[in-house]
């Protein structure tokens, strides 16, 4: 780790604090062993597993006292890793401010794909965030590269939220748009979910809506929830080629599935669940052989 520290702390009457630490080179490890102390005390969800290259410039100013405290840095990394998933580069301005910690004008490339957006916890545990991709795609998730496989379609994502965990505000639009597991097309499909503290809302389209899928989820155990889900003629031949590519080369194979379900539970409760699960037809044809 290469830094450049210039400023002062006053450990007499005013406690004041105001320097600037410029790292000209480093890595994420190395910032972590130089805060570990402060990490292990406020920070108890650090991502350890975070490596990779890091540069930029932190602000220290405000008094020693934590709640009074305010660390800034405006950073760029590269060559970044998080449990197998590889960020080319990013920048963000980041830190711990009077109690709560900021993560604002995130950038992060994966291999094409963009992920942005903000994250702020208060020092009264409020979580307000907001994120998006930008130019995303199956591509950019490493995951199904080392898992092999071969699905390639383009990724939206849209979050945003307010509020203390368990009863959270916000939105979450997900959309994997048409795309091809080897020589199959695969229709696009559409999950969205809507918070308003009490209750969750969602609701899935699945390969261009043979499949569709509602819940409503209360946050609280013993909330009455419920779930709904129907397809109709569901061809799920594109699911078992993303498992096994070897049944792609298979000449004449097709598959079709049709059928619903209506649940009713409690949250937290999922030994009290009724409801009607009905099968109406599932087919899959192979050359010398069906199901």
């Amino acid at each position: 780790l290469e830094c450049i520290a210039n400023g002062n702390i006053n450990l007499g009457a005013t406690d004041i604090i105001s320097m600037d630490v410029k790292v000209t080179r480093g890595t994420i490890q190395d910032f972590e062993k130089m805060f570990k102390s402060f990490l292990e005390k406020s920070v108890p969800w650090y991502p350890y597993d975070l490596t990779g290259q890091m540069s930029g410039v932190i602000a220290v100013s405000g008094k020693t006292d934590t709640s009074e405290l305010v660390v800034l840095g405006d950073m760029e990394i590269s060559n970044a890793d998080y449990r197998l998933e590889a960020f080319r580069q990013g920048t963000f301005r980041a830190g711990y401010v009077r109690g709560g910690f900021v993560a604002e004008n995130i950038s992060l490339q994966k291999k094409n794909g963009w992920i942005r957006g903000n994250v702020a916890v208060g020092a009264n545990d409020v979580l307000k965030f907001d994120m998006h991709t930008d130019g995303f795609s199956t591509y950019d998730i490493d995951r199904l590269g080392l898992l092999y496989i071969p699905y390639r379609a383009p990724i939206a994502f849209e979050a945003q939220g307010n509020g203390k965990i368990g009863a959270l505000k916000g939105s979450l639009h997900f959309n994997v748009g048409a795309g091809i597991v080897k020589n199959y097309v695969v229709p696009s499909s559409d999950l969205t979910l809507q918070s308003d503290g009490v209750r969750l809302k969602a609701k899935a389209s699945v390969f261009g809506g043979r499949g569709n899928a509602a819940m409503d989820l209360g946050w609280r155990k013993g909330d009455t929830s419920s779930f709904e889900g129907s397809s109709e003629k569901f061809d799920f031949l594109p699911a078992l080629v993303a498992l096994n590519p070897a049944i792609a080369s298979e000449p004449g194979i097709s598959s079709e599935g049709s059928g619903g379900a209506k649940l009713q539970f409690r949250t937290g409760e999922m030994s009290r669940l009724s409801g009607v699960i009905d099968l109406k037809s599932f087919a899959l044809l192979r050359p010398r052989s069906s199901v």
